[in-house]
């Protein structure tokens, strides 16, 4: 949980570098509004690398390495609670210190407070996603989007 909450803050500074943000602790750190206006509306591999875009492709890239990491972490965490929850149903009713540990954990204050960040960014997240969607020109950009994809 411990590289997962540092995962997130990282997530959260590179947010705040794209949207050219002041990096510091308000109340809605893991909010992405505005994040997409940021981007441009072409595809990524066709913006063209010039000294005007450097700060963005490098922001970008950042991101998207930060996005994939937290969604790993995210995964991991997930199997491994599963397993934990499966092993204790299958061991009964006495619990051995290694149960007792990981439901200590998952009840924690800390433990809480990071799904409450993830939720926080997933909530936020799509919210933009949703905004992008319904832009005037989105279906025309998602057809040629399309068109290109099946041509290669």
């Amino acid at each position: 949980a411990a590289a997962l909450e540092s995962r997130i803050l990282h997530l959260n500074i590179c947010i705040k570098a794209l949207r050219n943000d002041r990096i510091s602790d308000d109340a809605e750190k893991f909010m992405c509004d505005g994040l997409t206006e940021r981007i441009p509306c072409v595809p990524l591999h066709d913006i063209q690398e010039s000294e005007g875009n450097s700060t963005l492709i490098h922001n970008l890239s950042t991101l998207f390495r930060s996005i994939i990491s937290v969604d790993w972490l995210v995964n991991s965490l997930a199997t491994v609670v599963k397993a934990a929850c499966q092993r204790s149903n299958d061991a009964g009713v006495g619990l051995g210190r290694s149960e007792r540990e990981w439901k200590k954990e998952i009840s924690s204050k800390s433990f809480e407070n990071l799904i409450n960040q993830l939720s926080l960014l997933h909530r936020s997240a799509l919210a933009e996603v949703c905004k992008v969607r319904t832009e005037p020109d989105y279906d025309q950009r998602e057809l040629v989007r399309n068109r290109r994809s099946t041509q290669q």
